[in-house]
């Protein structure tokens, strides 16, 4: 299952311009616990979704946490909870996240 896994993220990374893909590889990179491959898929997203949609910032926020670097979530991870809560101030998802970082 994870040798399939692996595959379909190797497939994502070749196909920058569907985002739903990118979002499928950053949930599978994110189960996988390779937080940083998952960033790098959210940040694809965003670029694609024009910067409109809080969930991705609020996921990017929550990989960076979950990294354990302390100041790097305190300055990277709130960034993108103000930019999450800036397009869409009722992302529940971001609001929980700030109380986590």
């Amino acid at each position: 299952m994870f040798s399939e896994a692996r595959d379909f993220t190797k497939i994502a990374s070749s196909k920058n311009d569907h985002v739903r893909i990118q979002h499928e590889a950053a949930r599978v990179a994110f189960v996988m616990q390779n937080f940083l491959e998952s960033i790098d898929y959210l940040q694809k997203c965003a670029m694609l979704e024009h910067d409109q949609n809080a969930e991705t910032f609020s996921d990017i926020a929550r990989c960076i946490h979950l990294i354990g670097d302390v100041e790097r979530s305190k300055k990277e991870g709130m960034e993108n909870i103000d930019k999450a809560l800036k397009i869409n101030y009722r992302c529940a998802n971001a609001w929980l996240n700030k109380g986590n970082i």
